[in-house]
């Protein structure tokens, strides 16, 4: 538990000195557009605007992080600048702040305490068949707990589509953008496959 909570405390942290960033505060790492699409979006909400920022990198990604939605940051890379048209960047922006709205990070750190609260409870060998069948029980709960935390996490991955369709009102341009992403560098006869 000490060390989840230390994770989560240096986390953010770790990221940025881990990964050259290029902060949209200092000067722009994004498109004039795209980043008033991403304050209009979190200001209906009442939202503080994620610090943006972009990674030197050809490959397509966007991620989140933070501790809670006040000190959240959304990162891009130049390669996803790239690859995505300004709608398909556009829903993939707040796909990114579907994760931030709903504390996903917080949310995220306490579901991976349950499994790690399970393995403290150690039945004590009173006989050897108790023992046994104690410590199978406690190993399946082990299990079954992290696959709830898997199913949480692909919740959390659908609540954000679900959350970028809506508000973009346009799903169709999400699809796209994150097939994109998953297969890297989407390209026919040589070029980027990119919506005007």
């Amino acid at each position: 538990m000490v060390f989840i909570g230390i994770q989560y405390v240096i986390g953010p942290w770790l990221v940025e000195k881990m990964v050259e960033i290029q902060w949209d505060d200092l000067y722009p790492a994004i498109p004039a557009r795209n980043r008033e699409f991403i304050e209009k979006l979190c200001a209906e909400p009442g939202l503080k605007v994620p610090r943006i920022g972009a990674i030197p990198s050809g490959t397509p990604n966007a991620f989140s992080f933070g501790h809670i939605p006040g000190d959240s940051r959304v990162v891009v890379t130049s390669g996803w600048l790239e690859v995505l048209a300004v709608d398909e960047a556009n829903a993939v922006l707040a796909r990114e702040v579907g994760h931030i709205e709903p504390w996903d990070f917080a949310v995220m750190t306490i579901a991976a305490l349950a499994p790690c609260c399970f393995t403290r409870f150690m039945p004590s060998p009173a006989t050897s068949a108790v023992f046994a069948l104690s410590l199978m029980a406690l190993i399946c709960i082990y299990w079954v707990s992290q696959f709830v935390v898997l199913l949480l996490n692909r919740t959390r991955e659908y609540f954000a589509d679900h959350y970028a369709a809506e508000v973009t009102r346009a799903p169709e341009a999400l699809s796209p953008a994150l097939i994109k992403i998953a297969y890297g560098m989407v390209k026919s006869d040589g070029q980027y496959l990119k919506r005007p």
